[in-house]
Protein backbone atom coordinates (compact mmCIF):
# COMPACT_ATOMS: atom_id res chain seq x y z
CA UNK A 1 0.00 0.00 0.00
CA UNK A 2 2.99 2.53 0.67
CA UNK A 3 4.45 2.90 -2.97
CA UNK A 4 5.50 5.13 -5.35
CA UNK A 5 2.46 6.60 -5.81
CA UNK A 6 1.75 7.34 -2.24
CA UNK A 7 5.24 8.56 -1.56
CA UNK A 8 4.84 10.83 -4.15
CA UNK A 9 2.15 12.67 -2.25
CA UNK A 10 -0.26 12.40 -5.79
CA UNK A 11 -2.27 10.16 -4.55
CA UNK A 12 -2.91 11.27 -1.40
CA UNK A 13 -3.23 15.02 -3.30
CA UNK A 14 -6.02 13.63 -5.24
CA UNK A 15 -8.19 11.88 -3.04
CA UNK A 16 -7.88 13.77 -0.11
CA UNK A 17 -5.70 16.76 0.04
CA UNK A 18 -8.01 18.44 -2.75
CA UNK A 19 -10.71 18.75 -0.12
CA UNK A 20 -8.81 20.51 2.46
CA UNK A 21 -9.90 20.07 5.98
CA UNK A 22 -13.04 17.82 4.89
CA UNK A 23 -9.87 15.33 3.32
CA UNK A 24 -8.45 14.88 6.58
CA UNK A 25 -11.44 13.08 7.42
CA UNK A 26 -11.45 11.19 4.59
CA UNK A 27 -7.97 10.17 5.33
CA UNK A 28 -9.33 9.27 9.34
CA UNK A 29 -11.71 7.00 7.36
CA UNK A 30 -9.56 5.37 5.27
CA UNK A 31 -7.40 4.95 8.11
CA UNK A 32 -10.19 3.14 10.38
CA UNK A 33 -10.96 0.88 6.89
CA UNK A 34 -7.75 -0.30 6.55
CA UNK A 35 -7.43 -1.09 10.52
CA UNK A 36 -11.15 -2.80 10.93
CA UNK A 37 -11.21 -4.61 7.41
CA UNK A 38 -7.46 -5.24 6.76
CA UNK A 39 -8.05 -7.64 10.16
CA UNK A 40 -11.08 -9.00 8.26
CA UNK A 41 -8.73 -9.82 5.26
CA UNK A 42 -6.08 -11.73 7.31
CA UNK A 43 -9.11 -13.63 8.96
CA UNK A 44 -10.56 -14.85 5.56
CA UNK A 45 -6.90 -15.64 4.48
CA UNK A 46 -6.40 -18.01 7.84
CA UNK A 47 -9.90 -19.67 7.03
CA UNK A 48 -9.53 -20.66 3.30
CA UNK A 49 -5.69 -21.20 3.87
CA UNK A 50 -5.49 -18.69 1.16
CA UNK A 51 -2.46 -18.33 -1.49
CA UNK A 52 -3.85 -15.79 -4.08
CA UNK A 53 -5.83 -12.91 -3.34
CA UNK A 54 -8.00 -14.32 -5.89
CA UNK A 55 -9.41 -16.60 -3.85
CA UNK A 56 -10.30 -13.70 -1.27
CA UNK A 57 -12.41 -11.87 -4.16
CA UNK A 58 -14.03 -15.15 -4.58
CA UNK A 59 -15.00 -15.77 -1.31
CA UNK A 60 -16.05 -12.01 -0.50
CA UNK A 61 -17.83 -11.40 -3.93
CA UNK A 62 -18.60 -14.65 -5.50
CA UNK A 63 -16.83 -16.26 -8.13
CA UNK A 64 -18.40 -14.27 -11.20
CA UNK A 65 -17.93 -10.84 -9.52
CA UNK A 66 -14.10 -12.15 -7.77
CA UNK A 67 -13.20 -13.54 -11.63
CA UNK A 68 -14.22 -9.70 -13.48
CA UNK A 69 -12.51 -7.93 -10.40
CA UNK A 70 -9.42 -9.95 -10.53
CA UNK A 71 -9.30 -9.27 -14.58
CA UNK A 72 -9.61 -5.69 -13.21
CA UNK A 73 -6.65 -5.94 -10.84
CA UNK A 74 -4.46 -7.46 -13.86
CA UNK A 75 -5.19 -4.17 -16.52
CA UNK A 76 -4.89 -2.06 -12.58
CA UNK A 77 -1.31 -3.30 -12.48
CA UNK A 78 -0.48 -2.92 -16.17
CA UNK A 79 -1.44 0.87 -15.38
CA UNK A 80 0.52 0.99 -12.37
CA UNK A 81 3.35 -0.05 -14.74
CA UNK A 82 2.63 3.28 -16.91
CA UNK A 83 2.60 5.34 -13.69
CA UNK A 84 5.47 4.53 -12.69
CA UNK A 85 7.67 4.64 -16.05
CA UNK A 86 5.72 8.38 -16.32
CA UNK A 87 6.62 9.00 -12.78
CA UNK A 88 10.40 8.72 -13.52
CA UNK A 89 9.59 10.93 -16.80
CA UNK A 90 8.32 13.55 -14.48
CA UNK A 91 11.39 13.07 -11.93
CA UNK A 92 13.80 13.21 -14.91
CA UNK A 93 11.81 16.88 -16.39
CA UNK A 94 10.87 18.28 -13.78
CA UNK A 95 13.20 17.89 -11.32
CA UNK A 96 16.52 16.85 -12.86
CA UNK A 97 16.69 19.18 -16.23
CA UNK A 98 16.35 16.10 -18.12
CA UNK A 99 13.73 15.30 -21.43
CA UNK A 100 10.72 13.31 -20.23
CA UNK A 101 11.61 10.71 -22.72
CA UNK A 102 14.56 10.13 -21.10
CA UNK A 103 13.34 9.48 -18.09
CA UNK A 104 10.93 6.81 -19.07
CA UNK A 105 13.65 5.31 -21.72
CA UNK A 106 16.35 4.99 -18.60
CA UNK A 107 13.94 3.54 -16.28
CA UNK A 108 12.10 0.81 -19.42
CA UNK A 109 16.04 -0.37 -20.41
CA UNK A 110 16.25 -1.00 -16.34
CA UNK A 111 13.26 -2.96 -16.58
CA UNK A 112 14.80 -5.22 -19.10
CA UNK A 113 17.99 -5.62 -17.73
CA UNK A 114 16.86 -7.01 -14.80
CA UNK A 115 13.80 -8.84 -16.33
CA UNK A 116 16.78 -10.48 -18.38
CA UNK A 117 18.59 -11.04 -15.23
CA UNK A 118 16.33 -12.16 -12.65
CA UNK A 119 14.39 -10.53 -10.06
CA UNK A 120 15.33 -12.77 -7.34
CA UNK A 121 17.42 -9.87 -5.03
CA UNK A 122 14.04 -7.42 -5.99
CA UNK A 123 12.13 -8.37 -3.07
CA UNK A 124 14.85 -7.82 -1.01
CA UNK A 125 15.78 -4.34 -2.41
CA UNK A 126 11.96 -3.49 -1.73
CA UNK A 127 12.42 -4.71 1.71
CA UNK A 128 14.90 -2.08 1.97
CA UNK A 129 13.67 0.74 -0.11
CA UNK A 130 10.10 0.86 2.14
CA UNK A 131 11.48 1.42 5.47
CA UNK A 132 14.03 3.83 3.83
CA UNK A 133 10.65 5.81 2.14
CA UNK A 134 9.05 5.97 5.39
CA UNK A 135 11.46 7.86 7.34
CA UNK A 136 12.51 10.22 4.30
CA UNK A 137 8.62 11.31 4.25
CA UNK A 138 8.56 11.25 8.03
CA UNK A 139 11.61 13.45 7.65
CA UNK A 140 10.06 16.18 5.43
CA UNK A 141 7.55 16.57 7.95
CA UNK A 142 10.14 17.03 10.20
CA UNK A 143 12.05 19.33 8.84
CA UNK A 144 9.29 21.64 8.19
CA UNK A 145 8.18 21.85 11.45
CA UNK A 146 11.99 22.41 12.88
CA UNK A 147 12.37 24.79 9.75
CA UNK A 148 9.38 26.94 10.31
CA UNK A 149 9.04 26.33 14.27
CA UNK A 150 5.63 25.46 15.86
CA UNK A 151 4.07 28.58 16.44
CA UNK A 152 4.51 29.33 12.71
CA UNK A 153 3.44 25.61 12.03
CA UNK A 154 0.55 25.73 13.65
CA UNK A 155 -0.24 29.24 12.20
CA UNK A 156 -0.02 27.41 8.73
CA UNK A 157 -2.64 24.61 9.94
CA UNK A 158 -5.11 27.23 10.76
CA UNK A 159 -4.83 28.65 7.37
CA UNK A 160 -5.43 24.50 5.64
CA UNK A 161 -7.98 25.39 3.17
CA UNK A 162 -12.04 25.01 3.97
CA UNK A 163 -13.89 24.59 0.71
CA UNK A 164 -17.83 24.66 1.25
CA UNK A 165 -19.23 21.15 3.03
CA UNK A 166 -19.99 18.37 0.68
CA UNK A 167 -19.64 14.51 1.04
CA UNK A 168 -17.18 14.13 -2.09
CA UNK A 169 -14.02 13.51 0.24
CA UNK A 170 -16.28 10.29 1.63
CA UNK A 171 -17.27 8.68 -1.57
CA UNK A 172 -13.16 9.82 -2.42
CA UNK A 173 -12.21 8.27 1.16
CA UNK A 174 -14.09 5.00 -0.12
CA UNK A 175 -11.98 4.51 -3.79
CA UNK A 176 -8.97 4.72 -2.29
CA UNK A 177 -9.68 2.10 0.77
CA UNK A 178 -10.97 0.18 -2.06
CA UNK A 179 -8.13 0.15 -4.30
CA UNK A 180 -5.84 -0.58 -2.03
CA UNK A 181 -7.50 -3.15 0.04
CA UNK A 182 -7.42 -5.14 -3.23
CA UNK A 183 -3.98 -4.86 -3.99
CA UNK A 184 -3.17 -5.15 0.20
CA UNK A 185 -5.03 -8.65 -0.14
CA UNK A 186 -2.03 -9.95 -2.58
CA UNK A 187 0.01 -9.86 0.84
CA UNK A 188 -2.31 -10.23 3.53
CA UNK A 189 -4.39 -13.35 2.07
CA UNK A 190 -0.98 -15.46 2.10
CA UNK A 191 -0.24 -13.71 5.54
CA UNK A 192 -3.42 -14.63 6.70
CA UNK A 193 -3.02 -17.93 5.87
CA UNK A 194 0.63 -18.16 7.89
CA UNK A 195 -1.04 -16.56 11.08
CA UNK A 196 -3.26 -18.92 13.33
CA UNK A 197 -3.34 -16.63 15.80
CA UNK A 198 -6.56 -14.87 15.50
CA UNK A 199 -5.57 -12.14 18.20
CA UNK A 200 -2.63 -11.56 16.19
CA UNK A 201 -4.15 -11.31 13.13
CA UNK A 202 -6.10 -8.88 14.70
CA UNK A 203 -3.31 -6.91 16.45
CA UNK A 204 -1.60 -6.82 13.38
CA UNK A 205 -4.17 -5.88 11.01
CA UNK A 206 -4.76 -2.51 13.30
CA UNK A 207 -1.80 -1.90 13.97
CA UNK A 208 -1.02 -1.88 10.32
CA UNK A 209 -4.17 0.08 9.25
CA UNK A 210 -3.40 2.49 12.28
CA UNK A 211 0.34 3.27 11.03
CA UNK A 212 -0.87 3.55 7.68
CA UNK A 213 -3.75 6.33 8.39
CA UNK A 214 -1.59 7.88 10.70
CA UNK A 215 1.17 8.01 7.92
CA UNK A 216 -1.80 9.17 4.65
CA UNK A 217 -2.75 11.42 7.52
CA UNK A 218 0.98 13.26 8.05
CA UNK A 219 1.23 13.70 4.28
CA UNK A 220 -1.80 14.97 3.87
CA UNK A 221 -1.39 17.65 6.25
CA UNK A 222 1.79 18.53 4.83
CA UNK A 223 0.83 18.90 1.57
CA UNK A 224 -2.05 21.17 2.88
CA UNK A 225 -0.20 23.73 4.16
CA UNK A 226 1.53 23.96 1.48
CA UNK A 227 -0.79 23.67 -1.01
CA UNK A 228 -0.49 26.64 -3.10
CA UNK A 229 2.77 25.72 -4.12
CA UNK A 230 2.46 21.76 -4.04
CA UNK A 231 -1.13 21.46 -5.96
CA UNK A 232 0.36 22.09 -9.32
CA UNK A 233 3.21 19.51 -8.74
CA UNK A 234 3.47 15.94 -10.35
CA UNK A 235 5.76 14.97 -7.54
CA UNK A 236 4.11 17.04 -4.79
CA UNK A 237 6.78 15.89 -2.04
CA UNK A 238 9.93 16.26 -3.83
CA UNK A 239 8.81 19.38 -4.88
CA UNK A 240 8.60 20.16 -0.97
CA UNK A 241 11.73 18.62 -0.21
CA UNK A 242 13.39 21.00 -2.84
CA UNK A 243 11.81 23.02 -1.34
CA UNK A 244 13.63 22.68 2.10
CA UNK A 245 16.90 21.92 1.64
CA UNK A 246 19.28 20.39 -1.19
CA UNK A 247 20.05 17.16 0.95
CA UNK A 248 16.85 16.39 1.47
CA UNK A 249 15.61 16.59 -1.69
CA UNK A 250 18.45 14.55 -3.61
CA UNK A 251 17.63 11.78 -0.16
CA UNK A 252 14.12 11.70 -0.97
CA UNK A 253 14.48 11.68 -5.28
CA UNK A 254 16.69 8.66 -4.60
CA UNK A 255 14.59 6.91 -2.61
CA UNK A 256 11.76 7.79 -4.65
CA UNK A 257 13.17 6.05 -7.79
CA UNK A 258 14.18 3.46 -6.15
CA UNK A 259 10.34 2.78 -4.77
CA UNK A 260 9.34 3.46 -8.69
CA UNK A 261 11.86 1.07 -9.85
CA UNK A 262 10.22 -1.67 -7.75
CA UNK A 263 7.21 -0.79 -7.75
CA UNK A 264 7.25 -1.00 -11.74
CA UNK A 265 9.01 -4.13 -11.46
CA UNK A 266 6.40 -5.96 -9.14
CA UNK A 267 3.78 -4.52 -11.64
CA UNK A 268 5.59 -6.01 -14.82
CA UNK A 269 5.61 -9.16 -12.94
CA UNK A 270 2.20 -9.55 -12.13
CA UNK A 271 0.73 -8.27 -15.77
CA UNK A 272 3.46 -10.64 -17.63
CA UNK A 273 2.37 -13.71 -15.65
CA UNK A 274 -1.20 -13.32 -15.46
CA UNK A 275 -0.91 -12.58 -19.79
CA UNK A 276 1.37 -16.02 -19.90
CA UNK A 277 -0.94 -18.15 -18.35
CA UNK A 278 -3.83 -16.79 -20.00
CA UNK A 279 -2.16 -16.67 -23.26
CA UNK A 280 0.40 -20.14 -22.96
CA UNK A 281 3.08 -17.65 -23.65
CA UNK A 282 6.67 -18.04 -22.44
CA UNK A 283 7.18 -15.23 -19.68
CA UNK A 284 9.96 -13.22 -21.62
CA UNK A 285 7.68 -12.87 -24.19
CA UNK A 286 4.58 -11.62 -22.64
CA UNK A 287 7.30 -8.76 -21.30
CA UNK A 288 8.84 -7.71 -24.46
CA UNK A 289 4.94 -7.39 -25.62
CA UNK A 290 3.73 -5.53 -22.65
CA UNK A 291 6.91 -3.01 -21.81
CA UNK A 292 6.12 -1.55 -25.06
CA UNK A 293 2.90 -0.97 -25.08
CA UNK A 294 3.08 0.49 -21.55
CA UNK A 295 5.84 3.08 -23.17
CA UNK A 296 2.86 4.78 -25.57
CA UNK A 297 0.33 5.10 -22.31
CA UNK A 298 3.26 6.49 -19.96
CA UNK A 299 2.86 9.95 -22.13
CA UNK A 300 -0.32 10.48 -20.50
CA UNK A 301 1.67 12.06 -17.98
CA UNK A 302 2.32 10.87 -14.27
CA UNK A 303 -0.65 12.93 -12.30
CA UNK A 304 -3.16 12.48 -15.33
CA UNK A 305 -2.49 8.94 -15.27
CA UNK A 306 -3.49 8.83 -11.65
CA UNK A 307 -6.30 11.01 -11.53
CA UNK A 308 -8.10 8.38 -14.20
CA UNK A 309 -6.74 4.90 -13.26
CA UNK A 310 -6.93 5.10 -9.61
CA UNK A 311 -10.59 6.40 -9.13
CA UNK A 312 -11.92 3.68 -11.41
CA UNK A 313 -10.43 1.32 -10.14
CA UNK A 314 -11.42 1.96 -6.70
CA UNK A 315 -15.29 1.92 -7.71
CA UNK A 316 -14.61 -0.82 -9.34
CA UNK A 317 -13.51 -2.39 -6.12
CA UNK A 318 -16.15 -0.32 -4.18
CA UNK A 319 -18.26 -3.62 -4.12
CA UNK A 320 -15.46 -5.74 -2.57
CA UNK A 321 -15.18 -2.85 0.70
CA UNK A 322 -18.91 -3.37 0.80
CA UNK A 323 -19.15 -6.92 0.88
CA UNK A 324 -16.09 -7.00 3.58
CA UNK A 325 -18.27 -4.79 6.09
CA UNK A 326 -21.19 -6.86 5.95
CA UNK A 327 -19.43 -9.82 6.40
CA UNK A 328 -17.21 -8.64 8.90
CA UNK A 329 -20.27 -6.78 11.35
CA UNK A 330 -22.29 -10.53 10.77
CA UNK A 331 -19.07 -11.94 12.29
CA UNK A 332 -18.88 -9.45 15.12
Amino acid sequence: MIGAGFASGQELLQFFACYGVWGLLGVVAAGWGFAYLGSHVLDIGYQLGATGYYQILYQVCGRRIGSALDACTVVFLFGGLCIMLAGTGAVAQDFLDLPYLAGVAAMAVLLLYTTARGVDCIATVNLLIMPLLILATLGAGIYSLWYHGSAEFLQELQNIPQPPFSWHWLGSSMQYLSYNLVLGATILAPLGRMTAKKSVRRAGGWSGGILLGLLSFWITVLLLTHYEQLAVSEVPMLELSLIQHPWNYWLYAGVLLGAMYTTAIASLYGTAEKLSRQFYLPLQTAILFILPVALLFSQFGFSRLISILYPIFGLLSCWFTLRLLWLGSRDS
